[in-house]
């Protein structure tokens, strides 16, 4: 018999979820969020973090610029593609991120996917503040640059560059 993997029956429609990822950016210093759905089935949630709020003091205890209340719950707004410009945060540091999930149109792969992001948010956030790790080695992976790549896909190309040498190689010279 195989491990249940987390959420892979999950009935916690997506929307939900995509509120309690929107709550929880917002509780750790997100200035903005907007998700984007794709015709060929991936989704980019992309939005504007301040890493000092994490590390300073953890959780916000405002809510963020770019969001409102409707009927009782808040919801971020999705800005334009200038969404960036204009923000401050309190370390003056403005950092893109970008997750992009590869999901398809199956509904039970989004209900799960939705899930494990929002898992993967929630526990990295908490090891940066708990001091596991570096605030800024949260979203690392993810953070973008001018031209929309993400800090990974510029660097897992140069892996091949730095990576040990197969087991039982030389290693070096002789």
């Amino acid at each position: 018999m195989s491990a249940r993997r987390f959420a892979e029956d999950s009935s916690v429609p997506v929307d939900r979820t995509r509120g309690e990822i929107r709550e929880l950016l917002a509780e750790w210093g997100c200035s903005g969020m907007g998700w984007f759905d794709h015709t060929d089935g991936v989704v980019d949630l992309i939005f504007v973090w301040d890493p000092s709020i994490v590390a300073r003091a953890g959780k916000k205890k405002t809510r963020c610029p770019g969001g409102h209340y409707a009927g009782g719950q808040w919801a971020m707004t999705c800005i334009p593609c200038d969404w960036t410009d204009g923000f401050k945060t309190a370390s003056g540091q403005t950092f893109r991120v970008r997750f992009s999930l590869a999901i398809g149109t199956d509904a039970q792969k989004q209900r799960t996917a939705h899930r494990l992001m929002l898992l993967k948010i929630k526990a990295d956030l908490n090891a940066a503040q708990a001091g596991l790790v570096k605030a800024e080695e949260v979203f690392l992976p993810f953070i973008v640059d001018g031209n929309g790549a993400t800090f990974a896909e510029k660097m897992i190309p140069l892996l091949k560059h730095v990576a040990l040498p197969p087991a039982g190689g030389t290693g070096g010279s002789s």
